[in-house]
């Protein structure tokens, strides 16, 4: 009985509380209607142009001027990383045989190509040029043109030269 009667107060508090909060709706609503507009503060439309003509000109040169080049624009060239897929560690080693490939990422539209060194012999993949996010990559097969054994790579781009990475061909 205690229970009902609890239940009752509390269905007769949330029913008072939400009168209060829709007669409170209703009266900004209708305050917000009978309110007066706001005026517009925005600054009247210019008529005049004849002051922002002349500063606008753009003087002509004169015939027998030279006319000035610009200077060439200069790329900045990120050092380059390198990275190829597979051979990364003794255990793992590239098997022969298999296609892998090694990226370049540096700046965009920049020359960048890839060496591959072990011991004295060193071979040199062909230049690319990076695309718009400023990646380029070589696709190879293990053993052919990079044969078995411990291989330092890097990236070079302008004048920057990546991290070496070590891969392994077996």
């Amino acid at each position: 009985m205690e229970i009902i009667r609890t239940h009752k107060k509390l269905l007769a508090a949330l029913s008072i509380l939400a009168l209060l909060v829709a007669g409170n709706y209703l009266y900004w609503r209708t305050d917000q209607a009978n309110s007066d507009p706001i005026e517009s503060t925005q600054p009247e439309p210019v008529t005049d142009n004849s002051k922002f003509m002349e500063e606008d000109k753009v003087e002509e040169p004169e015939p027998d001027e030279p006319q000035k080049t610009p200077a060439p624009s200069t790329t900045v060239v990120e050092t380059p990383a390198v990275y190829t897929t597979y051979g990364h560690s003794p255990e793992k080693p590239l098997p022969v045989g298999q296609a892998t490939s090694t990226s370049c990422t540096t700046s965009a539209n920049v020359e960048c190509y890839i060496i591959f060194k072990n011991g004295s012999q060193e071979i040199n993949f062909e230049p690319m040029t990076t695309d718009a996010d400023g990646g380029a990559v070589w696709l190879w097969t293990g053993g052919e043109e990079v044969t078995s054994g411990t291989w330092s790579v890097t990236a070079v781009a302008g004048d920057k030269t990546s991290d070496e990475e070590i891969i392994y061909v077996q």
